[in-house]
């Protein structure tokens, strides 16, 4: 998992080394690049206002595992996943929401891997596992929206190397950025208020086509009876609202 942190008046971007839950309160395991220590940080502010102080830009666990409840200094923390490295020993946990400094190994361990961290990288769809990755965590843009198209070229059609943005919103901390490319063909159709009831991503022998109000499992040949995008190349990613330049 990455995220976006905005917390005590500083924004960076880490890798959420863990997360678990205190009295139904969402934490996250986060390394501050700016004052260079492990933090915990909530998901909303603890005055309760709704207050958002971490954005996921992408939510893979795919090295979590599931660790055993520690009772650190706030109340009993459970639910917890991590990487295996932090949360075997669950006094780094205590350590970390106790303010306390952490061995050099772990410290070195996160700037490695926050050093990866590129927030403007595209996910690629180029097979029907990176469409169904895509489709879990958009939530197949239900209730989502349509508010803006972007040509990036002078062109837009099947016959020229054109590129076609679609910028999707939802009442969460991040946008859905979509980006069609090359062989182009256009025929969309929204609900009132360009709201999408649901999508899917269909990849076909030669084209990749984003379904309007279509459920997943759709095969290439029925994807003419729906509304559709169609490209040779297909990539997205979360934009935070807080960093849109729309």
């Amino acid at each position: 998992m990455i995220a976006r942190v905005q917390y005590k008046g500083k924004a960076y971007y880490s890798y959420v080394f863990a997360r678990f839950e205190v009295f139904y309160m969402n934490y996250y395991i986060v390394y501050d690049s700016i004052d260079n220590k492990f933090d915990m940080v909530a998901l909303f502010s603890k005055k309760w206002d709704g207050t958002r102080q971490i954005g996921l830009i992408n939510e893979h666990e795919f090295d979590f595992v599931k660790a055993e409840d520690v009772d650190i200094n706030i109340g009993l923390a459970n639910k917890i996943k991590g990487y295996p490295w932090l949360v075997s020993n669950s006094e780094n946990l205590k350590k970390i929401a106790d303010g306390k400094d952490m061995p050099e190994e772990f410290i070195n361990k996160a700037l490695e891997m926050n050093k990866t961290i590129d927030p403007d990288k595209f996910n690629e769809v180029t097979n029907d596992e990176e469409a169904m990755d895509m489709m879990e965590h958009t939530g197949g843009f239900h209730d989502q929206y349509w508010v803006e198209m972007r040509a990036i070229s002078d062109d837009v059609d099947c016959f020229t190397p054109a590129k076609l943005q679609i910028r999707f919103t939802s009442q969460g901390p991040f946008d859905v950025l979509v980006e069609f490319e090359d062989g182009l063909y256009i025929n969309i159709g929204f609900y009132s208020a360009n709201r999408i009831f649901t999508s899917t991503v269909v990849v076909g022998e030669k084209f990749i086509y984003w379904v309007n109000d279509a459920e997943d499992g759709l095969s290439e040949k029925e994807v003419k009876n729906y509304r559709f995008i169609q490209c040779k190349k297909l990539r997205w990613k979360f934009i935070l609202k807080e960093e849109n330049d729309w």
